[in-house]
């Protein structure tokens, strides 16, 4: 496959937060960019987030009249992705996490696109090589293969955790318990708040935080020596009167 020596012309295929981000980078950076959507109501309120991004740069200083000018002059829409793809050097989905939309988008546009074009995907979380299974030639398309990403992350948090552990090791005395404290306080405001609502949860920790000062306060034997039950107490107590939480949902699978 070919390689134009210079990259002039670019179809982003999808107007939702990344395509017309995507595609108003791409603009500002002087290639001729063309957002395609079948959706023609999405495809204005697309070019009318680009409008509104440019509008807040200028207001904000980052950006000048000349930058906004050189954006809307690289910057044309329309609703046919092979057409736009036909005369572009890269093509770049951002259309719906599913994979039988992605796989029919890149048919078209790789009948469609010059030979030496590079297709590309914008997916989170659909794996790169199945997308590219149904086509001609499966190197045509890039991106980024999500489980490995996932995994370097999860790695790179282990191996800073790792690190902050020896690092706070000879100041602070490790034992196995020293989380519990704070484990129990934090699922207590989950199940006070409700295990389904995230927003519940955290006025949930706060609601036990109070319930347990308050106690600690006003219930001499309780005093400060006797707080973490209180934690249980709150489980305890929600558990049998309100399984939910206060904002959760009771939710109900059939099996």
């Amino acid at each position: 496959m070919n390689s134009p020596t210079t990259l002039a012309s670019l179809t982003v295929v999808g107007s939702g937060t990344m395509g017309h981000g995507i595609a108003q980078v791409a603009a500002h950076a002087g290639l001729k960019v063309t957002l395609v959507d079948l959706d023609r109501a999405a495809l204005e309120r697309g070019r009318a987030r680009i409008e509104e991004n440019l509008a807040g740069g200028i207001a904000r200083g980052k950006l000048t009249e000349a930058d906004r000018d050189r954006v809307r002059a690289h910057l044309s829409t329309g609703s046919d992705a092979a057409a736009a793809a036909s005369g572009s050097d890269l093509v770049i989905e951002a259309i719906v996490e599913k994979l039988e939309a992605k796989q029919a988008l890149f048919r078209a546009v790789e009948a469609a696109a010059p030979p030496h074009a590079i297709l590309a995907s914008n997916t989170s979380s659909l794996p790169i090589g199945k997308i590219a299974a149904t086509l001609k030639t499966p190197s045509r398309l890039v991106g980024i293969r999500v489980s490995w990403m996932t995994a370097l992350g999860w790695g790179m948090a282990t191996a800073l955790g790792s690190i902050a552990g020896m690092l706070i090791a000879p100041v602070v005395f490790l034992e196995p318990n020293m989380m519990i404290s704070i484990l129990l306080y934090g699922f207590a405001g989950a199940v006070l708040g409700g295990l389904t609502s995230p927003g519940g949860a955290v006025l949930g920790g706060f609601a036990v935080g109070v319930i347990e000062n308050l106690a600690g306060t006003y219930i001499p034997v309780v005093g400060s020596e006797l707080k973490l039950p209180i934690a249980l107490v709150v489980i305890v107590v929600v558990l049998v009167f309100k399984p939910a939480g206060l904002f959760g949902r009771v939710v109900v699978s059939r099996v």
